[in-house]
This record gives C-alpha cells, structure tokens and sequence, in this order.
C-alpha cells in the first residue's frame, strides 16, 4: 500500500537543516511517515516543499518529491500553478491514500482530486482553528476551499474531544481521536 504526506514544511526534518524551522503539525508527520516506513507493507512516499533539493529523494525509508512551498500571500495565479504541480504528482505518484494536515486549501483540492485519481483521503486537524468556523469565514475562497475538504476527506482524525465535538457540531463530521 502507498501511503503519500503531504505537508511541505516538514522537509527540514528529513533533511536535518538548522536553516529552516517547522512547527509541530511538520514533526508529527515526520514521525508518523518513519514510523510507518519500518513496516515493509507500506511504500512511504512524503510530498515537500522546495528547498533546492533533488526532485525525489530518499530518507531512511521514505521517498520526498519535492513539491511546492505554501505561503498565504500566494497569488491566486501561483496557488493555481501549484494545484496543477500537485496533481500532477499525484498522477505520478499513483498513491492509496494521501494524508493531509492544517487548514488550507490544499485539503480541499485533495478530496477533489481523490475521485479521479482514484484514492483515499485522510486529513488530520491539528489545532482548533481547523475545526472552528472563524477561520474559514475570515479565509473567504481558500476557507470554504478548506472546509469542502474537510467535509469530503474520507476519514477525518483529531487529538482531542473538543477537536472531535466541534468537527460535528460544527461540520457533521464524525472524526477519530488520535492523542
């Protein structure tokens, strides 16, 4: 089974930079895709961000393509060009299932494009401000992007039961806790 993370700050962890810093949500993924690299049923491959690497690489077990940065100031025109880099790993790629972290945009082209490239869709929230409406409202296009992302994951997952009761209250969602 190929196991494909998408999130494209995690890559100084991989690649062990003092240069760059990322933040829990990066480290948590990180873990969780070497982890699941020692179980020989899985091909770990991990989606990164631009850091003037090679293209593909390999780190103790798991495949990085080099992807895209995410920025918030994108323009609407880079966010496009991006979407198309995204798909077009993602044909590449062929995975199983994508996993998915925090609230952007790119949680909702992902349950788009499950459907015709024919995989599984897991997202994970990892702070409160993906499971509450304010950001969302605030993020106009990208946060009902977001939001149709969250709504069409296949499997949402959690780390709390606040987490958890405010994905049903206010999405429907019933999701998973993970601690």
């Amino acid at each position: 089974m190929k196991i494909c993370f998408f999130l494209p700050a995690s890559y100084p962890f991989f690649s062990k930079s003092k240069e760059h810093t990322s933040g829990g949500a990066e480290l948590q993924f990180y873990l969780l895709a070497k982890h699941l690299s020692f179980d020989s049923n899985y091909d770990i491959v991990f989606l990164v961000g631009d850091y003037n690497q090679n293209h593909v690489s390999e780190s103790g077990g798991v495949t990085l393509h080099k992807s895209f940065n995410i920025r918030a100031v994108d323009s609407f025109f880079k966010k496009l060009k991006n979407t198309f880099t995204y798909y077009k790993l993602l044909k590449k790629i062929k995975p199983d299932i994508v996993l998915t972290t925090t609230s952007n945009s790119i949680v909702g082209i992902t349950a788009f494009l499950k459907r015709s490239l024919e995989f599984k869709h897991i997202h994970r929230t990892a702070h409160i401000n993906d499971v509450n409406t304010k950001r969302i409202k605030k993020n106009g296009i990208t946060g009902r992007i977001y939001k149709y992302g969250l709504e069409h994951a296949d499997k949402v997952i959690t780390q709390s039961g606040e987490h958890q009761n405010l994905l049903r209250d206010n999405h429907g969602i019933k999701a998973d806790i993970i601690r």
